[in-house]
């Protein structure tokens, strides 16, 4: 098994400099590894390849669906603006690769006294947009994401860490269908995360 603890970003954030270097050079490792593992073995272990046009397509049917009979028209307009911005992004030609595809905190695992970092869960792993694997990382900040990205040695393009701001911004909204699916999860937690994300300021 495995050793280490999930990585919170508020433990992330009382890192020293030289424990937050380690961190984005050990992502960035793993990221430029996996992503150089070549087309054949993908299709050797019969990993999905991933339809971002289907897969955008079910996303803004049923968060329509599911979610803005529940969300004020203020929100809702934000939503259908960040479909149009997304579906742009998305018409972008980028290489694939293999990706985990939800790397986010609850992925990684820290090994405090030897300074180690662990991935786990690769249940979600596809071919896919390697920006996919940068989505989960903001929410360590900014300073980290750019880090890894630069740290990084996989293919990059002008709009990878774009792409993947906008796969972060995603997030809230599933976990609000997720929990309307009955998942262990609230739409309460996805809604106030969607507040956050998409900086919808509270009105007094």
């Amino acid at each position: 098994m495995l050793s280490g603890r999930e990585l919170k970003p508020s433990q992330f954030k009382r890192f020293t400099a030289s424990e937050k270097e380690k961190f984005a050079k050990q992502i960035a490792d793993f990221l430029t590894s996996l992503h150089a593992i070549p087309k054949s073995a993908v299709t050797k272990y019969h990993v999905r390849t991933d339809n971002p046009q289907k897969n955008f397509e079910w996303f803004v049917s049923n968060t329509k669906k599911l979610l803005f009979p529940r969300l004020n028209k203020n929100e809702v307009q934000i939503i259908e603006s960040y479909f149009d911005e997304l579906k742009a992004a998305l018409s972008h030609t980028s290489s694939n690769a293999l990706v985990h595809n939800d790397l986010t905190w609850e992925h990684i695992l820290w090994h405090s006294k030897n300074e180690q970092v662990n991935i786990i869960d690769f249940s979600d792993r596809a071919f896919g947009d390697p920006a996919s694997d940068f989505a989960g990382l903001w929410e360590f900040g900014s300073k980290l994401t750019n880090k890894v990205y630069e740290l990084y040695h996989g293919k990059k393009d002008d709009t990878l860490l774009y792409r993947s701001q906008l796969y972060f911004k995603r997030i809230p909204l599933f976990i609000m269908k997720d929990a309307l699916d009955g998942y262990p999860c609230t739409f309460k937690e996805g809604h106030e995360m969607f507040k956050k994300r998409f900086k919808i300021a509270k009105i007094s």
